[in-house]
């Protein structure tokens, strides 16, 4: 029986349309979920059929250090936030779960499509504390592909 160890979440990268940026430190709000409508069986109001309606997904929250000046993403999202009622760019974002047991080979790839920023925020600035200034920005967008590369090993 082999051993099975999950993947480390700390080796990831995460790429806006054709540009790879290694420099996020968080990803959060990976995930999806069913709405469902009650439907009554007619006649019979012991039995309730539960049907899935649509698929919701949370906003994908990305946090890093204070973007440097080469970067695309900021430039984007401020050009994003400042075109109201006139052209958008959706992108296409990827995130990879690298496996560090395989030399750097992807472990597992979430795709978010037609993605937009919905929030771009900048950590509090307080000159009593020696922290890095972090940016935030959720994204949100309208579907995401799960693709898991490596399989996992069946405990027999």
């Amino acid at each position: 029986m082999s051993r099975y160890d999950p993947p480390a979440a700390f080796y990831f990268t995460l790429s806006l349309g054709v540009e790879l940026d290694m420099q996020f430190q968080e990803i959060s709000g990976i995930g999806a979920e069913l709405d469902f409508e009650d439907v009554r069986e007619g006649g019979n109001n012991d039995t309730v059929y539960r049907i899935p309606t649509k698929v919701n997904y949370p906003n994908l929250r990305c946090g890093r250090g204070l973007a440097p000046l080469g970067s695309t993403l900021l430039p984007w999202c401020i050009s994003t936030f400042s075109n109201l009622g006139g052209i958008y760019v959706p992108m296409t974002i990827v995130v990879t779960l690298m496996n560090r047991d395989l030399r750097s080979s992807p472990y597992m790839i979430w795709t978010f499509y037609d993605a937009l920023p919905q929030k771009w925020s900048v950590s509090d600035l307080n000159a009593m504390k020696s922290e890095v200034v972090i940016e935030y920005i959720e994204f949100k967008y309208t579907r995401m592909d799960c693709l898991p590369i490596v399989s996992v090993p069946t405990l027999t």
